[in-house]
């Protein structure tokens, strides 16, 4: 099933938040207009944008808005993406 696309209010809100807020793999997805599964698989690839592993059984994904607003520079300048 598939899920509901961003909601235009959501991605602004992404926008307008400091560029060292960190975001969860939801919230990356939504800013980068991906999906979860994406990111997962280009974290598994090594291809995509910075991210920290939370220590302990949850290893919550986060993502620093900033390195988020840099790969977007990199992928659409042709650059190396990692």
């Amino acid at each position: 099933m598939a899920s509901n696309p961003p909601t235009a209010q959501a991605l602004i809100a992404l926008h307008e938040l400091p560029l060292d807020s960190m975001f969860t793999a939801s919230d990356a997805a939504v800013f980068l207009m991906n999906s979860e599964s994406t990111l997962a698989r280009m974290r598994k690839d090594g291809i995509g944008p910075a991210y920290v592993k939370a220590a302990g059984s949850n290893g919550a994904i986060q993502y620093r808005k900033q390195d988020l607003v840099d790969w977007l520079a990199a992928v659409k300048a042709g650059g190396k993406v990692r």
